[in-house]
């Protein structure tokens, strides 16, 4: 036996070897490619950690970047069964979320992901997880007839989950300055004292890290930002990327940020021969002026227009206002500190919205809702609401503008010159109401589907299962992208 293991060993290698090739063919020094996808799918064989920038949160196109690179990723694993695959999808979350979302994945039950990420995320981010069960369902196919199998998991590290009200309350009795000082200070070397262990035990697995194009931001660099409570000066520190490189290496780890690009800057450039292609190119080969490329080590541009995502928050169900019920019920005893008073008012806010009660605390909300029930779509439907909405949104009250765009309103409500009437928003109305519908048919209680259903079916012509492919109909139909 022992006269074997030479053999073995050799056979191995070869095999290694025989993947390495697949893996690298395509791999060269040109000055661009043109399927951004298939080249970072390759760079996860090739180094440990790879960092994608999402250059627009919950936005679709930067979470469909994401799943065409798994997609490619995974044809690549498909191609050898020589050696067991292993792979982290770390997203810009709690730990305790990235679990609900990977189990999810795992046993399709979306229940846990409602319950857990209502009311502060997005239909697209609800795509997003249900693209991630179809990619889950795929590589369990492929895993059927391996040997050696293709593993994946989804992780996060972040310090603050959506559950920070009931476990963290030292955040939450933290001034405005405190919680920025932390977020310039703290948070990134945070994130990697979580990722990096986790990296260590698992050797032989490789990391796909998905967050906002900013913790990719190599060097000692400012992170003020408008509406920060500290000085300019007090804002500088290390992003994520910094602490990752310094640890494993800057060869072991690759960051590539994402931007959307207009044509006309391209033009006259060494990329104008590729004006229609979403392309990856070296950083010091950007074209643009003011743009530092020592913050990076690839750059992607992108051609997909930046859709605006669709809230949660303003879905008019009864699920929605019982879960926002639920949150200030929460939230009222940590009151009058710094963050549960931004809760609380983010509660009562989304409450009058969706009912068009000015409710001072919780006691109000549920004796109103006790005696009154709530019709999501007679308040959408009514004219009160459009009256009240159009009227804030003309004094440029708060954020309406972005509100109406959200609702499902087309891209001319994004203009100040664009004044819109009562008339102007019956138009735009049986598109404000299809999108509405996709989210209470994902999330409302039996008898809500129902009617959602009934007017998906008569707005697009089509009768889908899943909610997300209304919102792919949708993107199609308004955008003409297919994804």
């Amino acid at each position: 036996m022992n006269n074997l293991k030479p053999v073995l060993i050799i056979l191995v290698w070869l095999s290694f070897l025989s993947f390495s090739h697949i893996a690298f063919s395509q791999i060269d020094d040109s000055l661009y490619h043109t399927n951004p996808e298939n080249y970072v799918a390759k760079l996860l064989f090739q180094k440990k950690i790879v960092m994608l920038g999402d250059y627009g949160h919950h936005m679709p196109a930067p979470l469909h970047s994401v799943l065409r690179t798994l997609d490619e990723w995974l044809k690549i694993c498909a191609e050898s069964d020589s050696i067991e695959q292993k792979l982290f999808l770390v997203l810009e979350m709690h730990s305790n979320e990235a679990k609900t979302i990977n189990d999810y994945t795992i046993t399709g039950d979306f229940k846990p992901v409602v319950d857990l990420f209502l009311t502060e995320t997005y239909l697209d981010d609800f795509e997003y997880y249900a693209n991630l069960h179809k990619f889950r369902q795929k590589l369990d196919s492929i895993n059927l007839n391996r040997n050696n199998k293709i593993i994946f998991e989804i992780k996060g590290y972040e310090w603050i989950g959506r559950d920070a009200v009931k476990n963290n309350l030292d955040f939450i009795n933290r001034t405005p300055e405190e919680q920025d000082l932390w977020f310039v200070t703290k948070r990134d070397s945070e994130i990697a004292s979580g990722l990096i262990p986790d990296v260590e035990n698992n050797p032989d697995t490789k990391v796909l890290v998905f967050y906002g194009g900013g913790h990719l931001t190599n060097g000692y660099v400012s992170k003020y930002y408008r509406g920060i409570n500290l000085l300019e000066p007090q804002c500088y520190g290390y992003y994520l990327v910094s602490y990752l490189k310094k640890h494993f290496g800057d060869e072991n780890v690759v960051s590539i940020d994402q931007r959307f690009v207009y044509k006309e800057w391209l033009l006259s450039s060494r990329f104008d021969n590729v004006l229609n292609a979403d392309i990856i190119i070296n950083n010091k080969d950007f074209p643009l002026v003011n743009y530092n490329y020592t913050f990076f080590d690839l750059c992607i541009f992108r051609h997909f227009k930046l859709i605006f995502p669709r809230s949660l928050s303003f879905i008019f169900s009864r699920y929605v206002v019982e879960k926002n019920i639920r949150d200030l019920k929460d939230i009222e005893p940590h009151l009058p500190a710094p963050k549960a008073q931004n809760y609380s008012f983010q509660y009562l806010y989304y409450l009058n919205f969706l009912t068009g009660k000015n409710f001072k605390n919780v006691t109000e909300a549920e004796s109103w809702y006790k005696n009154n029930g709530y019709d999501g779509l007679k308040r959408l439907e009514s004219k009160e609401f459009a009256d009240t909405l159009l009227n804030q949104t003309k004094n440029n009250q708060g954020n309406y503008r972005y509100i109406l765009s959200s609702l499902g309103w087309d891209d001319q409500i994004n203009s100040p010159q664009f004044v819109p009437t009562y008339k102007d928003w019956q138009l735009a109305f049986p598109r404000i109401k299809f999108v509405n519908c996709i989210g209470i048919y994902w999330i409302g209680f039996p008898d809500e589907k129902v009617k959602a259903k009934e007017y998906l079916i008569k707005f697009s012509g089509q009768d889908f299962e899943e909610p997300e492919k209304y919102l792919q109909w949708y993107r199609m139909k308004y955008y003409g992208y297919e994804y």
